[in-house]
């Protein structure tokens, strides 16, 4: 069948009990989780969870959260109940960082995140990609991917006091043995971004950046920036922007102003 990512051969390899597996089939079955077919709606949550969620490092535990404020939270709540009937586990306050999460805990599910692409556990510990479904989906499914992953990790655009623009610059960090494949990451964003006829810089790895992590580990930030000239703010406000209101509102501001 056209555009499945994840067959229920593929989902059933993860269990070591068939006999739970073939449970777990029957509900996917009555929730349409499986066969699972490529669409927008789901680029958009990998977007989020390779952005500022995460997946929850056991496979045998079906936890996995979102971060950010009501209105971001709000809106993936609404997707994840409308197109995955999936309901909440617990929406709070963050106990260090402001804003809120909004965390899920679905072991069934959480399996079929992993077998699109979605990275377990620690993100800046794990090497992980742009999955092929969506490197190789049409452009609604690309542009989901992006203004998903653009609205948690790219800066937003400002105004400087001498006129023009700043902003739109994407950063990730990783462990340092896992630097080139932070690369490989943020220039298939590039590619895609490109196949939008939107130009960016090239990506290089700040040493500046080092981090020394409470674990021992050491990490760098590798970045890029997506040109500010007018004709490529234009382009990237129409065909790709932010699934973010403020982010999105400063960008059109940037493209209305007067010639």
């Amino acid at each position: 069948m056209k555009n499945i990512i994840v067959s229920k051969e593929d989902f059933l390899k993860t269990y070591k009990n068939k006999a739970y597996g073939y449970k777990a089939i029957k509900l996917c079955k009555k929730n349409k989780w499986l066969p699972t077919k490529s669409s927008k709606e789901l680029a958009s949550i990998i977007g989020r969870l390779m952005g500022d969620g995460n997946l929850s490092k056991d496979p045998m535990v079906g936890d996995f959260r979102f971060y950010g404020n009501r209105d971001k939270l709000d809106k993936i709540k609404k997707l994840l109940k409308e197109k995955f009937k999936l309901d909440l586990y617990k929406y709070y306050l963050h106990p260090k960082k402001g804003g809120y999460i909004l965390k899920y805990n679905n072991a069934i599910f959480s399996r079929i995140l992993e077998l699109t692409g979605v990275p377990r556990g620690d993100k800046i510990l794990k090497a992980f990609k742009v999955p092929n479904w969506i490197m190789k989906g049409d452009k609604k499914v690309k542009k989901a991917f992006l203004s998903a992953i653009f609205a948690d990790e790219m800066g937003k655009i400002s105004k400087r006091k001498s006129g023009g623009w700043n902003g739109l610059g994407f950063g990730m960090s990783k462990i340092e043995e896992k630097s080139n494949h932070l690369i490989y990451f943020l220039n298939q964003l590039r590619y895609l971004l490109k196949e939008f006829h939107i130009t960016s810089s090239d990506v290089r790895l700040r040493k500046d950046s080092e981090y020394h992590r409470k674990d021992g580990n050491v990490t760098y930030q590798a970045v890029f920036e997506v040109h500010i000239n007018r004709f490529n703010r234009e382009r990237f406000y129409s065909k790709v922007g932010f699934d973010d209101e403020e982010k999105q509102k400063l960008l059109y501001m940037s493209v209305r102003e007067p010639k």
